[in-house]
Parts: structure tokens; C-alpha cells; sequence
């Protein structure tokens, strides 16, 4: 197992996605680390465990060299734009 930190906007769901190329081992990534929610964020300064990802591991991690990770997570003047364009009230 090794660690990691989130970039700024990524959430949980963009480490999958960048350690093991999809979101199907979301739940494993929870689990190593002892939350209960995929909507738990943790600090841009926390590490996160991530589990071994067996053999596709070295591929992905050569493929994500050099490239922009993903970064889905929304920012509070996006969330302020959206308000004020559809007068919706978002969480």
C-alpha cells in the first residue's frame, strides 16, 4: 500500500480513476483508509492510502506521467455562478 494526496479539486472518485483506471475500486480506497461516505473529503494536506493495484499499476501510472490528472470537484465560485445563473440552491 502507498499514499498519496489529493490535488486541489479532486475528490475520491479522481484518485480511482488515476490509481486504477476506472472508479469499480472506489470502495477499496474507502476501506483502506476508514471512511463512510464517498462524499468524506480530505484535506489537500492529508495522505491517502491506496491500495495495491496489481499488475496495471506501472501502465497507469506511465500513462498519468506528464498529463493532467482529472480534478471534478467543484469550486465554491463555480457553485456561486451557478447560483446566481439558475437561482438554485446547491449543497
Amino acid at each position: 500500500m502507498e499514499t498519496t494526496r489529493l490535488l486541489e479539486n479532486q475528490n475520491v472518485l479522481d484518485l480511482a480513476i488515476v490509481h486504477f483506471g476506472s472508479v469499480d475500486r472506489i470502495f477499496e480506497i474507502l476501506e483502506a483508509n476508514n471512511w463512510n461516505s464517498l462524499t468524506q473529503l480530505p484535506s489537500e494536506y492529508e495522505d491517502i492510502s491506496i491500495p495495491s493495484s496489481g499488475k496495471y499499476r506501472d501502465a497507469l501510472r506511465e500513462n498519468h506521467r506528464g498529463y493532467l490528472a482529472p480534478a471534478t470537484l467543484h469550486t465554491e465560485e463555480e457553485l456561486e455562478i451557478l447560483r446566481r445563473i439558475k437561482n438554485l440552491k446547491i449543497k
